[in-house]
């Protein structure tokens, strides 16, 4: 409240405080995937993305310890290309 959020409703069967994965889908290839393993980016090199959207599935707990691990792998990743 102190930000003025507010619950998004669209009909759609999920709301913004949801946990929203899969939209930036990792795999081995470009064809079916945006990113690989370590989040970089199969169609710019110096774009990495860590989060829940990487994810290709989604299970029934919470993401957010596997988000951290995901963006510490990527961020030993950038850190090694360096």
């Amino acid at each position: 409240s102190a930000l003025d959020g507010k619950v998004v409703h669209t009909g759609q069967n999920w709301e913004n405080r949801d946990h929203i994965m899969g939209t930036t889908i990792m795999g081995d290839f470009a064809e079916d995937s945006v990113v690989d393993s370590f989040g970089r980016a199969f169609d710019h090199q110096n774009l990495f993305i860590c989060g829940t959207s990487v994810f290709p599935a989604g299970g029934v707990a919470n993401p957010t310890l596997t988000a951290c691990a995901l963006a510490v792998r990527t961020a030993n990743e950038i850190v090694e290309s360096l």
